[in-house]
Order: C-alpha cells, then sequence, then structure tokens
C-alpha cells in the first residue's frame, strides 16, 4: 500500500463515529417525536407550541451533527488551510 492510503484508519474511525452519531440522533428523534405526538394529540398542548417544539427538536439534531465534525478536528483544520479531505484533495499541505 503507498502513502495515498494512510488516511484509511482514521476515515474509517470518522465513519464509525458519524455512524454512532446519526443512530443517536434518529433515536432522540423518534423518541421525541413519539412523545410529543401523544401530548398534541391528547391536547395537552397548543398546536402552535407542537410545531415549536419539533423546530427545536430538528435544531438539536442538527446542531449535533455539526459539532461531530468539530470534535474531530476537521472543521479547524480546514480553517487553518491544511488538506482535510484525502479523498477529495491530492496533496496535504
Amino acid at each position: 500500500m503507498g502513502e495515498g492510503q494512510s488516511f484509511l484508519p482514521e476515515a474509517v474511525a470518522q465513519s464509525r463515529a458519524v455512524i454512532r452519531g446519526v443512530g443517536t440522533n434518529i433515536r432522540f428523534a423518534a423518541a421525541y417525536n413519539a412523545v410529543g405526538m401523544a401530548i398534541a394529540a391528547a391536547g395537552l398542548i397548543h398546536p402552535v407550541v407542537a410545531a415549536l417544539l419539533m423546530v427545536g427538536s430538528s435544531a438539536f439534531v442538527s446542531v449535533r451533527a455539526l459539532r461531530s465534525g468539530e470534535r474531530k478536528g476537521w472543521h479547524s483544520e480546514r480553517r487553518e488551510g491544511r488538506g482535510v479531505n484525502p479523498l477529495l484533495q491530492s496533496e496535504v499541505k
């Protein structure tokens, strides 16, 4: 194997972390929606409040997804101008 494949272990670890994060986000959203729909269907909260809570749930999941990349440093390396994604860039500065 050549030098060009040295990124594979990190890429596999990053992909596994992303898959775990996606699974966590899906479980959170499913549980939140099940409870929220039951409460809304029972008429315990106003429909507008339920809609706002759904927006909050989506924002929470989105922020968690964005932060997962920052934990591994991919976003910070991009800001510093270093090559981050070896699949898309042939050279790493």
